[in-house]
């Protein structure tokens, strides 16, 4: 009798009113014949008695909690029950723990209702009762994709989706549907996105409402964005919104963004912007589903053309303020404070814009969209207000809440462009060397094109900074240049292109190649558009300054003339920048404009400038510029002939450049 309670028994931990229910005896008459294996020690107390001094043998009292020694000793008990005995044992047990559980029970137990139900569901013949353990089955899933145990989850929705067999879409509709979208977003998520993409095709064929068919699309977009196929995720996103009745603009036709932006203030009246953190939230289904998808479709639109995204923003934002909050709303508001600064340089209501997305998203307790709007204000917004290290800690916030929410699109995004980051931050280069290989390794698992290729254009830039001597090379396949710019060509990847240029211009320009790096400047200039408001326009604008200072000298008059003028339209550019983020942009418009008055001749408001920029440099802790500012104001004391000063700032420039690892 004893070795037969345990043989109920199925998780490592029990409690001794589940198992009187199963045994069919009282808690009291179970606790009792429990007692040799507790005396024994083969099983563990982890409650307490109500009366710690109470005689156990004797006592009314019950310990209700329990767990084996280990796990060797409850397989032992389960491994003596008869094959044959078995699924009938695990039927019995999964009904009664069933129909005795309330509904907050159930939900709490449901793996272990569901586990011994699945264990016998070839004795289920009662159709009723198939039913009921598709719907165990889809509540598992859900529950363990929540909970990111990815593989438990497709093992609950295909034992559902089987349970269910080929009848589902006459005889339980919703059921069907619902099992077929759960079971291809996990799909995706273990990383099968054939699987998933047939899955959906078959709800297509399907599926009744064009509120179902929308959300079916909008799972193709993810699943398109992430393999690089912007085109085909824009289409499958304007077939979606198709069937809420919205058309989308031709992607190369600008809207006007300051019309827009006015009527959007129109409607936000005299409200605080922070206010709309307390707005209504919509109840209305079909705006719901057009936020949701527009929200996936950001990604590609901003990836692959000039002007698709602008439209995008405005219809999420005004929907949110028509209509009020959902989850979603708060990825429009982080984007629009992003629009806010390209378009009109208002950086500061652009900040306030991205803050009340975050917080929205935390209000609504999303860690998926927490996520994602982490990765908007790193990567579009903070920069501009804060100081470069808040990027990285917003970025790795985001980046655990996308763990934990399975929000693995944006979570590689993050990781790719968090290497990007701390390149421009002056982070050491062989430590970032080393996380290469663990970043890459999870983009490549993920199918993450986007954030492998960020990846590979740092792997490439620290490898000339650095020299192969001086670094490990065996966890990082090796890769040309020539190489790479095919890969991103062949993927249409117009965004990590524009960067590379912009990171290579950087590289050579350190090389003192300022003709080499002019032309990777110009060939980012015609792909600024695609990474507007990220942190490259700011180094490309600085660069470019360098490069025109640096060419200056050997150019003909007309060219001086046309020189300048671009040096002062990036100064003017860049005294914006550094008056709302002096932290980050400071040092590079005072080293600029010391660069401009050594050209003019004015040697004394050229050395105080070189020291302003040192200073601001070390101050803001820019390893890379520190070193910079100080090579230039080097080179400036040797062309007047000074060569101990010029010893001064080279030993500087040198301990920089030697801590910064290049």
């Amino acid at each position: 009798t004893r070795l037969k309670v345990l043989q109920f028994v199925w998780e490592n931990r029990f409690d001794a009113n589940t198992l009187a229910l199963v045994h069919e005896k009282s808690a009291l008459e179970t606790f009792r014949d429990l007692l040799p294996a507790i005396q024994e020690g083969l099983i563990l107390p982890i409650s307490e008695l109500i009366d710690a001094e109470a005689d156990i043998l004797n006592s009314q009292l019950l310990i209700l909690n329990f767990q084996f020694l280990h796990d060797r000793v409850q397989q032992a008990a389960y491994a003596l029950l008869d094959e044959e005995d078995k699924p009938a044992t695990h039927l019995q047990i999964g009904r009664l723990l069933l129909a005795n559980a309330a509904d907050k029970e159930r939900s709490e137990r449901i793996f272990e209702i569901a586990d011994h139900l699945n264990l016998s569901r070839n004795a289920i013949s009662d159709r009723e009762e198939q039913l009921t353990l598709a719907k165990l089955n889809l509540q598992a899933g859900k529950k363990a994709k929540k909970a990111t145990a990815y593989a438990a989850a497709l093992e609950y929705l295909t034992i559902g989706m089987d349970v269910l067999s080929c009848t589902m879409w006459s005889e339980c509709y919703d059921l069907a549907l619902s099992l077929h979208k759960e079971l291809a977003e996990v799909e995706y998520l273990n990383g099968n996105f054939d699987g998933s993409k047939a899955l959906i095709e078959m709800a297509l064929a399907e599926a009744q409402s064009p509120t179902e068919k929308a959300e079916l699309y909008n799972m193709l977009i993810i699943q398109c964005t992430l393999l690089g196929k912007f085109a085909d995720a824009i289409a499958n996103g304007r077939l979606a919104l198709s069937f809420l009745g919205i058309e989308l603009p031709p992607s190369d036709e600008p809207a006007d963004l300051t019309a827009e932006i006015y009527a959007i203030e129109e409607m936000l009246g005299d409200r605080p912007i922070a206010s709309l953190l307390d707005a209504p939230e919509m109840i209305v289904t079909e705006p719901k589903v057009i936020l949701k998808v527009l929200t996936n479709l950001q990604p590609a639109a901003y990836l692959s053309t000039k002007y698709l995204l602008d439209t995008i923003i405005i219809k999420m934002v005004k929907i949110s303020l028509q209509y009020g909050n959902i989850p979603e709303s708060s990825k429009a508001y982080c984007t629009y404070g992003v629009l806010l600064g390209y378009v009109s340089g208002n950086y500061r209501d652009g900040y306030e814009f991205a803050v009340l997305g975050v917080k929205l998203s935390e209000k609504f307790t999303d860690q998926a969209l927490i996520c994602k709007n982490c990765y908007i204000v790193g990567h579009f917004v903070y920069y501009w207000v804060q100081h470069i290290r808040h990027v990285i800690e917003v970025f790795d916030e985001g980046y655990q809440a996308g763990l934990e929410s399975g929000e693995l699109q944006y979570a590689g995004y993050i990781l790719g462009h968090k290497q990007t980051t701390l390149f421009y931050q002056g982070k050491n280069l062989l430590q970032l060397w080393d996380d290469l290989p663990e970043v890459l390794a999870f983009s490549q698992k993920t199918k993450n094109q986007l954030a492998i290729e960020a990846t590979k254009a740092i792997q490439l830039c620290i490898l000339h900074l650095v020299g192969e001597a001086d670094l490990c090379l065996d966890n990082l396949p090796a890769i040309t240049v020539a190489e790479y710019l095919q890969n991103c060509q062949n993927s249409n990847s117009i965004f990590t292109l524009g960067t590379y240029h912009i990171l290579k211009a950087q590289v050579l320009y350190l090389f003192d190649q300022p003709a080499a790096a002019m032309s990777c400047l110009d060939a980012a200039e015609k792909l600024l558009v695609f990474i507007k408001s990220t942190i490259s326009i700011a180094q490309h604008n600085f660069y470019y300054s360098l490069v025109l200072a640096a060419l200056y000298p050997l150019a003909s008059p007309l060219e001086q003339e046309r020189y300048w003028q671009r040096l002062e339209a990036n100064q003017q550019r860049m005294k914006i920048w550094a008056e709302n983020a002096p932290d980050n942009c400071q040092q590079k418009y005072l080293l600029v404009a010391a660069e401009m008055a050594r050209l003019c001749g004015d040697w004394e408001k050229a050395m105080d400038l070189y020291d302003a920029a040192i200073e601001a440099a070390r101050a803001s802790e820019y390893l890379q510029e520190t070193g910079l500012a100080n090579e230039l104001a080097a080179k400036f004391w040797l062309a007047k002939g000074k060569e101990k000063f010029a010893k001064i700032y080279m030993r500087d420039a040198h301990y920089s450049y030697q801590a910064w690892g290049a």
